[in-house]
């Protein structure tokens, strides 16, 4: 015997109300905090003659989902990196001059993470993997005394971009951590790939969704 429509409605309701008692329970430990931080990483660079030392600016979202598990979402700004030098012209009626070179990348990142923190004794720990997007620029310029800047190159992308970040958290407060990247860019601009170390305060200040 196939149950009555009235049993099937009754059910489909328990079903719900076991589904919706689950987020309530899950919520009750849910709420949001920003992060603000800075770091250095160390960059690399197939196409480019050095490697560079960049200077990292971070700012996030967090949400708490449970005691142990939080979802971020992070915007990381990057000064510049520059490296600047005398080369042999070889341009057109400049050849065999000496000229000023100067070449320059750029990275910035926008990416979701999940954060899984665990206490260990009297110490909390921390992994962060994260996924999104990185805009890249890669310029050389090379100048002399006759000639106006002459962009040789001047490229910029978007691409996909996985993270991976681990450290410690002091006081609920103090996140330090290292920070290390897979490879990512395009042809056009080349490929990148940095590790670096961060520190990010969190704040007291916390909102209920």
């Amino acid at each position: 015997n196939y149950p009555s429509t009235a049993m099937k409605r009754i059910l489909k309701l328990k079903k719900w109300a076991l589904t919706f008692s689950l987020l309530i329970s899950m919520n009750a430990h849910s709420d949001g905090y920003y992060h603000v931080g800075s770091g250095v990483s160390y960059m690399q660079h197939d196409r480019s003659y050095n490697d560079y030392l960049l200077l990292d600016l971070k700012a996030g979202l967090g949400y708490e989902l449970t005691k142990s598990i939080s979802f971020e979402l992070d915007a990381v700004l990057s000064s510049d990196g520059i490296s600047e030098g005398k080369v042999v012209c070889d341009q057109q009626n400049y050849s065999g001059q000496s000229c000023d070179f100067a070449e320059q990348i750029d990275r910035n990142i926008l990416a979701a993470s999940v954060l899984y923190h665990h206490h260990f004794r009297s110490y909390r720990f921390f992994v962060k993997p994260a996924v999104g997007i990185a805009k890249s620029s890669y310029q050389i310029v090379i100048t002399n005394d006759q000639m106006i800047d002459n962009k040789i190159v001047d490229e910029e992308s978007k691409s996909f971009i996985t993270l991976i970040n681990a450290g410690y958290i002091a006081k609920d407060k103090h996140r330090i951590s290292g920070v290390v990247s897979r490879l990512f860019g395009k042809s056009d601009t080349g490929y990148f790939d940095y590790v670096g170390i961060e520190y990010n305060y969190l704040f007291d200040t916390r909102w209920d969704f």
